[in-house]
């Protein structure tokens, strides 16, 4: 998958926000945000990331941070 690839040269970043455009060639990188829109991805499913698998696995990995 391309933003799995594309996050193997950040793995300093527990999470990273990728922007991905659809093209006549194919799948294309457009930018990785640090602080990406989490909201977006919320109110579709009207409820917090933090309830569900996203937010024990990063739980787990800010603990980890030293």
């Amino acid at each position: 998958m391309l933003a799995e690839r594309a996050h193997r040269a950040f793995l300093d970043r527990v999470f990273v926000g990728w922007d991905i455009a659809l093209t006549e060639a194919g799948f294309c990188l457009v930018e990785g945000n640090s602080g990406p829109d989490v909201d977006l991805m919320q109110r579709p499913v009207r409820r917090g990331l933090m309830e569900g698998r996203f937010g024990a696995l990063l739980a787990y990995h800010l603990q980890a941070v030293p």
